[in-house]
């Protein structure tokens, strides 16, 4: 379905549940652990929603999801499973083994009967298709699933040591060290449930224990650290970034095209269709079609966002390069004013160049561009760790800046992806990583060489201007210094012309360079090219088993996000100006 306006996001709110065994939850106090758990869930629930209310406008229609990840194990899991679903959560179900198998680690037939009674109910299921043969990694694998796809814990732990690989203890010691809320019900009854986050202290590292986090009563900090989760960023220019990209509408014809025509008077690259019919973010959503999230919530949002950066990306540049044109134009025409009455065509040319400057800045074309191909990015890296049941890490507190806030709201929306990773699943999912990251390694070359070229001959055309203009003044200097020659009036009104034009055009050619910095980027492509084909070789000889996959994953997250990172910073110092 077409959509006038990029996508907002689904308000989605995702909490995570560990917790022990009935093995190691005292008879006599379950009952209370169940209560407590449900109590935590119902205060979530309700901040959540009060928090929702507060940024209606950011969100789209559609009713508000909570969601609970579990693995639904006896115990915690099964207790918290039961609650939300009186509550009203979806569950979210990422099992350490495949369901039949997974089901022996159940040994009563009241026990089994309540395992597929869960599960019958949950929303997603993600069989991760573990072995017994590697039984704790198996329950690690399922364990770090439900860290990575929460925004907040819920841990009932008797503060004792691990047992295993992959049970409760290694799991909030995880998730302490990302920096998460973690609610931890103790499940001797000695103390109330209580928050642990960094995010209640003014600690910027997070402390290796939990126990050593910032703690406080659900009364009284639960609010602030969902709220934290959800908020958009209330900076004032962040917050405008966001509704105008939000308001952003589909555009069919991008009509500035100064930009594709001065690469093919260089001989930089033929016309495209694209330069002129804008890419339609249905078209450009398939480029995560590998990943299956071509229709999901990241696929149309990055659809979007890499429409409005590549139309903007055009219309920035083009203007930048209009005005130095512009401006070259309107030099001659001040000099070709001192014989000929062309005052008003050289106000009108000033005119267009404060104009454009004006309309630049005040539709913030710079920003959109920068801003959209930020949150393109970002869903870009996100897709293959959607497929892998992992998100990129953090930051579980107030995001800084709406690209961050947007992506991070659309990768919640997108929750826990469903079906089986067997070996068949995760040995595709390596293959679509593979495709990603050799695409974006040949993008980044083809780029490389391109605005090498494009750089390259702007230089030249410099200089064979700067070059022209003085051999003509040298040579106007020798006529007249030996009277070889004798030059009219309208003679000496065209030197006078190209004596000024010459230098003028370099100058433009000079300041196309500047602004659009295409050395710099072409350096920046070609150090992204060597990396991300080093990791195209890695992942050609790397294994597809799913621990490897996730890491690999995130590897290339960081490898591709470090570089939107670096252009951010070189493109926002380059502003649309007027020459001067």
């Amino acid at each position: 379905m077409t959509t006038p306006h990029p996508p907002r996001p689904r308000f989605v709110l995702s909490v995570g549940v560990i917790g022990h065994r009935p093995d190691r939850l005292p008879e006599g106090m379950q009952p209370r652990i169940a209560r407590e758990i449900a109590e935590t869930l119902a205060a979530i629930r309700a901040e959540a929603l009060s928090a929702y209310g507060r940024y209606t406008d950011c969100f789209a229609e559609s009713a508000p999801r909570l969601a609970l990840v579990t693995a639904l194990a006896e115990g915690t899991d099964r207790m918290a499973a039961k609650s939300a679903i009186v509550l009203g959560f979806d569950l979210e179900t990422p099992l350490p083994f495949v369901a039949e198998e997974y089901e022996k680690d159940f040994e009563s037939h009241d026990s089994k009967a309540s395992f597929r009674g869960l599960l019958s109910r949950a929303c997603t299921v993600l069989e991760l298709g573990g072995n017994r043969a590697h039984e704790g990694r198996s329950y690690e694998a399922a364990g770090l699933v439900v860290l990575d796809m929460a925004d907040i814990l819920v841990a009932a732990w008797d503060g004792g040591a691990a047992r295993g690989r992959g049970g409760t203890v290694e799991l909030v010691a995880e998730a302490g060290r990302r920096g998460m809320p973690v609610v931890r019900v103790d499940v001797s009854g000695s103390a109330p449930p209580r928050l642990h986050w960094r995010g209640l202290g003014d600690r910027h590292t997070a402390p290796l224990r939990i126990e050593d986090h910032p703690a406080a009563t659900l009364e009284s900090a639960l609010a602030a650290a969902i709220e934290a989760q959800i908020r958009p960023p209330q900076n004032p220019v962040e917050r405008d970034g966001l509704d105008r990209y939000l308001a952003e509408r589909r555009r069919w014809v991008t009509a500035s095209v100064e930009y594709p025509l001065l690469m093919l008077l260089l001989g930089v690259r033929w016309p495209r269709l694209g330069d002129i019919l804008s890419p339609q973010p249905e078209k450009l959503a398939n480029a995560l079609s590998e990943f299956g999230s071509a229709q999901s919530a990241i696929g149309a949002a990055f659809g979007w966002a890499d429409s409005v950066a590549a139309r903007f990306a055009q219309v920035f540049r083009s203007a930048m390069i209009t005005n130095f044109l512009v401006s070259a134009v309107a030099v001659l025409v001040g000099v070709m004013s001192l014989a000929y009455p062309l005052s008003a065509i050289e106000l009108v040319l000033v005119f267009f160049l404060v104009l454009n400057a004006f309309i630049g800045h005040s539709r913030r074309w710079h920003h959109r561009w920068i801003e959209s191909r930020e949150v393109a990015e970002r869903l870009r890296a996100a897709a293959p760790m959607h497929t892998l049941a992992t998100r990129a890490p953090g930051p579980f507190g107030a995001a800084t800046t709406w690209p961050a806030w947007y992506v991070r709201a659309v990768s919640r929306e997108a929750g826990l992806r469903g079906g089986r990773l067997d070996d068949e699943a995760l040995a595709s999912a390596l293959a679509a990583l593979r495709k990603l990251v050799s695409g974006q390694a040949a993008y980044h070359e083809t780029t490389a060489r391109r605005f090498q070229r494009l750089h390259d001959r702007l230089a030249m055309a410099g200089q064979i201007l700067f070059v022209a203009a003085l051999i003509l003044a040298a040579g106007t200097f020798a006529g007249k210094a030996f009277h070889l020659f004798t030059a009219t009036a309208e003679m000496s009104r065209w030197i006078i012309l190209a004596s000024a034009s010459f230098p003028a055009l370099a100058s433009a050619s000079y300041g196309i360079r500047l602004i659009g910095d295409f050395e710099g980027a072409a350096k920046r492509s070609g150090r992204m090219r060597g990396q991300l084909s080093a990791l195209a070789s890695a992942l050609q000889k790397g294994s597809s088993d799913f621990e490897s996959l996730r890491d690999r994953a995130h590897e290339a997250s960081d490898v591709m996000l470090g570089d939107v990172a670096t252009w951010r910073l070189a493109a926002e110092s380059r502003e649309l100006a007027m020459p001067g």
